[in-house]
């Protein structure tokens, strides 16, 4: 970017739509092999959950577990397994949610503090 005297993202995103991406596409685009789509359908599949951040947390034996610096409690529906020192999973969505999921299952919870 320096040496195409670029000093802010306006210029950069300019230089990449009139110069760059033409470029890069002519030196380095190929023609496929073969005419076959090998792509896998996306139907059925939870994209937000899989591209996501994803941690793992212990679960304390009041049902509760920390994240971010803030605890949240476990609903845990009567008759279901203790969660106590079970691994789960907190998901941190793109749009900014968040979920709580165990063995491929979500959870309800809320926050405490």
């Amino acid at each position: 970017m320096k040496y195409h005297d670029i000093k802010s993202l306006e210029e950069a995103n300019i230089f990449l739509e009139s110069r760059f991406w033409a470029d890069h596409n002519n030196r380095f685009s190929r023609p496929p092999v073969g005419s076959i789509d090998y792509h896998r359908p996306i139907d059925g599949l939870n994209l937000a959950g899989i591209l996501c951040v994803k941690s793992e947390r212990v679960v304390n034996k009041d049902n509760t577990f920390k994240f971010g610096g803030k605890k949240y409690q476990l609903h845990v529906r009567s008759g279901s397994p203790d969660m106590v020192r079970r691994k789960i999973t907190v998901e941190h969505w793109i749009d900014g949610s968040m979920k709580v999921s165990y063995r491929g299952n979500y959870i309800n919870f809320s926050l405490l503090s």
